[in-house]
């Protein structure tokens, strides 16, 4: 990890670890998640790269192909080391 942040900062001296963490806390990681919870492919094709949106999108793809949606609530326990408690319904 230390050696990615040294690589970051050389390309970006103001780069900020803390502002990156609280982007990832309130922007990234709820966006992600939220697109993953309703089974937004658009949104999550627009916030993940190829590899994990591929990985992302795959139980989602294959549960629209059966005519099957996933739902889950996600509930955030702490901050940003979030503990995320997915309950799975399947309806037909």
């Amino acid at each position: 990890m230390s050696e990615a942040l040294t690589e970051i900062c050389k390309m970006d001296p103001e780069f900020s670890k803390e502002e990156f963490l609280k982007k990832c806390e309130y922007d990234i990681i709820p966006t992600v998640l939220e697109a993953m919870v309703r089974g937004d492919l658009e949104i999550l094709k627009d916030w993940c790269h190829e590899g994990p949106y591929n990985i992302l999108s795959t139980p989602i793809k294959q549960a629209l192909a059966l005519g099957k949606l996933s739902l889950k609530m996600c509930t955030f326990l702490t901050s940003f080391e979030m503990q995320i408690n997915l309950m799975n319904y399947v309806v037909s």
